[in-house]
């Protein structure tokens, strides 16, 4: 079996084994007031980060920057990879992004995993603030609304 049956065929023993759509609903529920908080710290982080990198030299992170963007970037292309047989299955677009049911399905899973994959994206401010860019309000208003 080559690696790549092996991380599919992985990531679908994943699936059954610990993804329960209720339990993941219940915890976003819980959780609500945990992202509210690092959306407030992620506002905090942005402002100190630009104030502690007035007076320094800009950080020289290309190679760091490549492999993170390339890190989300094959994340996504492999998560939509995923999604998109489930969302195709439905009956229509309406009961894919409506119907709770689809939600207990693999789609569901990584409609989950795509939302964690957001937190990580906060990381992209990091590498615009140490390379002394300019952080312009659709980037942060972007990371703070979704």
């Amino acid at each position: 079996m080559d690696s790549g049956r092996r991380l599919n065929q992985a990531l679908v023993d994943i699936e059954d084994k610990y993804y329960s759509f209720p339990l993941i609903r219940e915890w976003a529920i819980e959780y609500t007031y945990h992202v509210v908080a690092l959306t407030i710290l992620y506002v905090f982080f942005i402002h100190l980060g630009v104030r502690a990198m007035e007076n320094r030299l800009k950080f020289e992170l290309r190679t760091m920057l490549v492999c993170w963007n390339s890190g989300l970037a094959w994340y996504s292309i492999y998560s939509f990879w995923q999604f998109v047989p489930g969302l195709l299955a439905a009956e229509s677009v309406g009961d894919a992004i409506c119907d709770v049911t689809y939600m207990h399905k693999s789609g569901g899973m990584w409609t989950w995993m795509f939302t964690l994959s957001k937190i990580a994206e906060l990381g992209d401010t990091f590498f615009v603030v140490a390379k002394k860019k300019k952080l312009i309000f659709l980037h942060w208003f972007h990371h703070i609304t979704v």
